[in-house]
Protein backbone atom coordinates (compact mmCIF):
# COMPACT_ATOMS: atom_id res chain seq x y z
CA UNK A 1 0.00 0.00 0.00
CA UNK A 2 1.32 3.41 -0.93
CA UNK A 3 2.33 5.78 1.87
CA UNK A 4 0.15 8.58 0.47
CA UNK A 5 -2.90 6.34 0.89
CA UNK A 6 -2.15 5.95 4.59
CA UNK A 7 -1.41 9.63 5.12
CA UNK A 8 -4.40 10.97 3.19
CA UNK A 9 -6.66 7.98 3.95
CA UNK A 10 -7.77 7.82 0.33
CA UNK A 11 -6.53 6.65 -3.05
CA UNK A 12 -5.09 9.02 -5.64
CA UNK A 13 -6.81 10.11 -8.84
CA UNK A 14 -4.54 7.95 -10.99
CA UNK A 15 -5.69 4.84 -9.11
CA UNK A 16 -9.35 5.84 -9.61
CA UNK A 17 -8.72 6.36 -13.33
CA UNK A 18 -7.01 2.97 -13.57
CA UNK A 19 -9.84 1.30 -11.65
CA UNK A 20 -12.43 2.69 -14.08
CA UNK A 21 -10.26 1.61 -17.02
CA UNK A 22 -10.07 -1.95 -15.65
CA UNK A 23 -13.83 -2.06 -15.02
CA UNK A 24 -15.43 -0.79 -18.21
CA UNK A 25 -18.89 -1.90 -17.05
CA UNK A 26 -18.90 0.84 -14.41
CA UNK A 27 -20.10 4.34 -15.27
CA UNK A 28 -20.20 7.58 -13.31
CA UNK A 29 -23.82 8.48 -12.64
CA UNK A 30 -25.53 11.35 -10.87
CA UNK A 31 -27.85 9.88 -8.18
CA UNK A 32 -31.48 10.93 -7.95
CA UNK A 33 -32.47 12.49 -4.65
CA UNK A 34 -34.82 10.31 -2.59
CA UNK A 35 -36.03 11.37 0.83
CA UNK A 36 -35.39 9.14 3.83
CA UNK A 37 -39.14 8.88 4.54
CA UNK A 38 -39.83 7.61 1.05
CA UNK A 39 -36.93 5.16 1.21
CA UNK A 40 -38.00 3.75 4.58
CA UNK A 41 -41.61 3.36 3.40
CA UNK A 42 -40.50 1.02 0.61
CA UNK A 43 -39.97 -2.26 2.44
CA UNK A 44 -41.15 -5.86 2.31
CA UNK A 45 -44.07 -5.26 4.68
CA UNK A 46 -45.36 -2.34 2.62
CA UNK A 47 -45.12 -4.28 -0.64
CA UNK A 48 -46.91 -7.32 0.84
CA UNK A 49 -49.74 -5.14 2.19
CA UNK A 50 -50.08 -3.40 -1.17
CA UNK A 51 -50.39 -6.60 -3.18
CA UNK A 52 -52.72 -8.19 -0.62
CA UNK A 53 -55.06 -5.22 -0.95
CA UNK A 54 -54.73 -5.33 -4.73
CA UNK A 55 -55.60 -9.04 -4.75
CA UNK A 56 -58.64 -8.45 -2.54
CA UNK A 57 -59.90 -5.69 -4.84
CA UNK A 58 -59.35 -7.83 -7.95
CA UNK A 59 -61.16 -10.83 -6.47
CA UNK A 60 -64.11 -8.66 -5.53
CA UNK A 61 -64.51 -6.70 -8.75
CA UNK A 62 -62.51 -8.73 -11.33
CA UNK A 63 -61.18 -5.74 -13.27
CA UNK A 64 -59.89 -6.38 -16.76
CA UNK A 65 -56.59 -4.68 -17.75
CA UNK A 66 -58.37 -1.99 -19.75
CA UNK A 67 -60.33 -1.01 -16.60
CA UNK A 68 -57.22 -0.52 -14.43
CA UNK A 69 -55.93 3.05 -14.56
CA UNK A 70 -52.70 4.42 -13.11
CA UNK A 71 -51.97 8.12 -12.83
CA UNK A 72 -49.09 10.17 -11.52
CA UNK A 73 -47.85 13.73 -11.74
CA UNK A 74 -44.49 15.24 -12.52
CA UNK A 75 -43.30 18.81 -12.68
CA UNK A 76 -41.92 20.39 -15.85
CA UNK A 77 -40.00 23.66 -15.92
CA UNK A 78 -40.36 25.95 -18.92
CA UNK A 79 -36.63 26.81 -18.82
CA UNK A 80 -34.55 23.76 -19.70
CA UNK A 81 -31.26 22.95 -17.93
CA UNK A 82 -28.23 24.66 -19.42
CA UNK A 83 -26.16 22.27 -21.58
CA UNK A 84 -22.36 22.29 -21.70
CA UNK A 85 -20.81 24.05 -24.70
CA UNK A 86 -17.30 24.45 -26.09
CA UNK A 87 -15.64 27.82 -25.48
CA UNK A 88 -12.18 29.34 -25.37
CA UNK A 89 -10.32 29.00 -22.09
CA UNK A 90 -9.73 32.74 -21.83
CA UNK A 91 -13.45 33.48 -22.14
CA UNK A 92 -14.74 34.24 -18.65
CA UNK A 93 -18.47 33.95 -19.26
CA UNK A 94 -20.60 31.99 -21.72
CA UNK A 95 -24.22 33.05 -22.16
CA UNK A 96 -27.34 31.40 -23.49
CA UNK A 97 -30.65 32.96 -24.52
CA UNK A 98 -33.67 31.47 -22.73
CA UNK A 99 -37.34 32.39 -22.56
CA UNK A 100 -36.93 33.66 -18.99
CA UNK A 101 -34.29 33.73 -16.28
CA UNK A 102 -36.56 31.71 -14.03
CA UNK A 103 -38.88 29.11 -15.47
CA UNK A 104 -42.55 28.61 -14.67
CA UNK A 105 -43.80 25.38 -13.18
CA UNK A 106 -46.11 23.18 -15.24
CA UNK A 107 -47.53 20.01 -13.67
CA UNK A 108 -48.08 17.10 -16.04
CA UNK A 109 -50.46 14.31 -15.02
CA UNK A 110 -50.00 11.14 -17.06
CA UNK A 111 -52.81 8.58 -17.20
CA UNK A 112 -52.39 5.06 -18.59
CA UNK A 113 -54.26 1.76 -18.41
CA UNK A 114 -52.78 -1.66 -17.66
CA UNK A 115 -53.00 -2.46 -21.38
CA UNK A 116 -50.53 0.35 -22.11
CA UNK A 117 -53.12 2.69 -23.61
CA UNK A 118 -52.45 6.33 -22.74
CA UNK A 119 -55.32 8.68 -22.04
CA UNK A 120 -55.04 12.37 -22.97
CA UNK A 121 -52.94 13.94 -20.21
CA UNK A 122 -53.76 16.76 -17.83
CA UNK A 123 -51.69 19.96 -17.70
CA UNK A 124 -51.78 22.39 -14.79
CA UNK A 125 -50.59 25.87 -15.73
CA UNK A 126 -50.20 29.23 -14.08
CA UNK A 127 -52.26 30.76 -16.89
CA UNK A 128 -55.66 30.05 -18.39
CA UNK A 129 -54.88 29.87 -22.12
CA UNK A 130 -52.63 27.25 -23.68
CA UNK A 131 -52.28 25.70 -27.11
CA UNK A 132 -50.39 22.91 -28.83
CA UNK A 133 -51.32 20.16 -26.36
CA UNK A 134 -52.42 16.70 -27.57
CA UNK A 135 -56.04 16.54 -28.67
CA UNK A 136 -58.40 15.75 -25.80
CA UNK A 137 -55.98 17.00 -23.14
CA UNK A 138 -57.31 18.82 -20.10
CA UNK A 139 -55.78 22.15 -19.16
CA UNK A 140 -56.26 23.48 -15.64
CA UNK A 141 -55.16 26.80 -14.19
CA UNK A 142 -53.90 27.61 -10.73
CA UNK A 143 -51.39 30.19 -9.55
CA UNK A 144 -49.11 27.70 -7.77
CA UNK A 145 -48.99 25.26 -10.68
CA UNK A 146 -49.52 22.31 -8.31
CA UNK A 147 -52.37 19.80 -8.28
CA UNK A 148 -54.96 20.46 -5.56
CA UNK A 149 -57.98 18.51 -4.30
CA UNK A 150 -60.34 20.77 -6.26
CA UNK A 151 -58.39 20.24 -9.48
CA UNK A 152 -58.10 16.50 -8.83
CA UNK A 153 -61.88 16.21 -8.97
CA UNK A 154 -61.70 17.66 -12.48
CA UNK A 155 -59.03 15.07 -13.28
CA UNK A 156 -61.44 12.31 -12.19
CA UNK A 157 -64.16 13.84 -14.35
CA UNK A 158 -61.68 13.89 -17.25
CA UNK A 159 -60.99 10.18 -16.77
CA UNK A 160 -64.72 9.44 -16.68
CA UNK A 161 -65.19 11.25 -19.98
CA UNK A 162 -62.38 9.28 -21.59
CA UNK A 163 -63.41 5.90 -20.17
CA UNK A 164 -67.12 5.12 -20.23
CA UNK A 165 -67.40 3.76 -16.70
CA UNK A 166 -70.65 2.93 -14.94
CA UNK A 167 -71.73 1.01 -11.86
CA UNK A 168 -71.98 -2.12 -13.98
CA UNK A 169 -68.57 -1.48 -15.56
CA UNK A 170 -66.37 0.27 -12.96
CA UNK A 171 -62.68 1.09 -13.14
CA UNK A 172 -59.79 0.78 -10.69
CA UNK A 173 -57.66 3.90 -10.21
CA UNK A 174 -54.20 3.34 -8.73
CA UNK A 175 -52.38 6.40 -7.39
CA UNK A 176 -50.15 7.53 -4.55
CA UNK A 177 -51.40 8.98 -1.28
CA UNK A 178 -50.85 12.64 -2.07
CA UNK A 179 -53.25 14.76 -0.04
CA UNK A 180 -55.04 15.91 -3.21
CA UNK A 181 -55.84 12.28 -4.11
CA UNK A 182 -57.48 11.26 -0.84
CA UNK A 183 -58.93 14.52 0.44
CA UNK A 184 -62.39 14.86 1.95
CA UNK A 185 -63.47 16.77 -1.18
CA UNK A 186 -62.63 13.75 -3.32
CA UNK A 187 -64.48 11.41 -0.93
CA UNK A 188 -67.57 13.63 -0.97
CA UNK A 189 -67.44 13.84 -4.74
CA UNK A 190 -67.45 10.05 -4.94
CA UNK A 191 -70.33 9.71 -2.53
CA UNK A 192 -72.42 12.28 -4.38
CA UNK A 193 -71.89 10.79 -7.83
CA UNK A 194 -73.40 7.33 -7.64
CA UNK A 195 -76.02 7.84 -10.37
CA UNK A 196 -74.59 9.00 -13.69
CA UNK A 197 -70.92 8.89 -12.65
CA UNK A 198 -68.70 5.87 -12.28
CA UNK A 199 -68.46 3.63 -9.26
CA UNK A 200 -64.71 3.45 -9.03
CA UNK A 201 -62.15 1.85 -6.77
CA UNK A 202 -58.96 3.49 -5.58
CA UNK A 203 -55.94 1.55 -4.42
CA UNK A 204 -53.44 3.80 -2.67
CA UNK A 205 -49.79 3.01 -3.25
CA UNK A 206 -47.09 3.19 -0.59
CA UNK A 207 -46.70 6.52 1.16
CA UNK A 208 -44.55 9.13 -0.51
CA UNK A 209 -42.44 11.82 1.06
CA UNK A 210 -45.17 14.47 0.91
CA UNK A 211 -47.44 12.88 3.50
CA UNK A 212 -47.36 11.16 6.85
CA UNK A 213 -46.94 7.40 6.85
CA UNK A 214 -49.98 5.20 7.48
CA UNK A 215 -50.10 2.71 10.32
CA UNK A 216 -49.51 -0.18 7.95
CA UNK A 217 -46.79 1.62 6.03
CA UNK A 218 -47.91 0.26 2.69
CA UNK A 219 -50.75 0.18 0.21
CA UNK A 220 -54.14 0.91 1.64
CA UNK A 221 -57.56 0.13 0.23
CA UNK A 222 -59.91 3.02 0.86
CA UNK A 223 -63.40 1.81 1.73
CA UNK A 224 -65.75 4.59 0.64
CA UNK A 225 -69.49 3.91 0.44
CA UNK A 226 -71.36 4.06 -2.89
CA UNK A 227 -68.51 5.27 -5.08
CA UNK A 228 -64.96 4.33 -4.22
CA UNK A 229 -62.34 6.35 -6.01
Amino acid sequence: MQISWIENKRARKDWAAGFRHRNQELILRKPENTSAARSFAFNKTAVVVLFNNFERVMLRSKFTPDRIVNLDETDINTVLPTPKVLAEKKQRQVGQIVSAERGELVTFCGIVTATGAALPPVYIFLRVHFEGAPQGSLGLEIRSGWLTAELYIQVLQHIQRQISCTKDNPILIICDNHESHISIEVVNYCRNNDSDSSENELLKLSDNDDNEKSDEGGGEELDIPKSEI
